[in-house]
């Protein structure tokens, strides 16, 4: 077998143990779906990304950011007005400035389950119910 050929070998064994264990440390989006159907009401804690036009909510389920660009199981578009978010503390970024991403924490109910926001890539349509807080200092 030449050098190359090995190398090649070696390296396609690379990707496949990173991709088994990367696959390992997800929750599939599944089982996120059939764990919190539309209806579901609860505590979501994770991240909002602002962005210009439609910002999103890294949702953390059980504490995993499962975030997947173009499928994501927890990826989310807030029903809140905007007032909400800013008394908050919570910048949305609807210009062209660079706010931060930020945690926040809610209680909230899920409406629908389908594609939403910015290039549909949000899977859940969450109403914020009421206790809207960043949780950090950003």
């Amino acid at each position: 077998m030449s050098p190359e050929g090995a190398i090649a070998i070696v390296g396609a064994a690379v990707v496949v143990v990173l991709f088994a264990r990367w696959t390992k440390s997800r929750i599939s989006d599944r089982v996120i779906l059939n764990m919190y159907p539309v209806g579901y009401i609860g505590l979501f804690v994770g991240l909002f990304i602002p962005h210009w036009e439609v910002g999103r909510f890294v949702w953390f389920i059980d504490g995993t950011n499962t975030e997947r660009w173009g499928s994501s199981g927890n990826c989310c578009k807030l029903v809140v007005d905007d007032s909400a978010l800013a008394s908050a503390g919570v910048r949305v970024n609807k210009g062209r400035d660079d706010a931060p991403a930020q945690y926040i924490s809610f209680r909230g109910e899920i409406l629908e389950i389908g594609s939403f926001g910015h290039a549909g890539i949000c899977r859940y349509r969450i109403k914020v119910v009421c206790d809207l807080v960043k949780t950090n200092n950003d």
